[in-house]
């Protein structure tokens, strides 16, 4: 089981490797027994606050805590839409598992 330091640092690792100078937002935007959701920014828009500076299709970033994965939510609803759907997911994955 993950702890949230080993959440974060998983999410930073997911963000490193794309093209830009992205940050992660250290506090989660959601938390659950789920594991944590973490957001991300560009550098540049942390800076100057500007809209021109910000990411477009950004989706967070689901850390699950039980199974150690990582998944990029979409953007379209709320995260705890996305969340929702997440945990129908898996659970439906493990039914089939049995």
């Amino acid at each position: 089981m993950l702890t949230l330091e080993e959440a974060r640092a998983l999410a930073e690792a997911f963000i490193a490797d794309w093209d830009g100078d992205l940050v992660l937002i250290p506090e989660p935007v959601a938390s659950g027994d789920f594991g944590w959701v973490f957001v991300f920014r560009s550098r540049q828009f942390l800076r100057s606050g500007a809209l021109s500076d910000a990411l477009a299709g950004n989706g967070p970033l689901l850390v699950d805590r039980h199974r150690a994965t990582l998944t990029q939510l979409g953007t379209a609803h709320s995260v705890g839409y996305f969340v929702d759907a997440y945990l129908r997911d898996v659970a439906g994955r493990e039914e089939m598992d049995t």
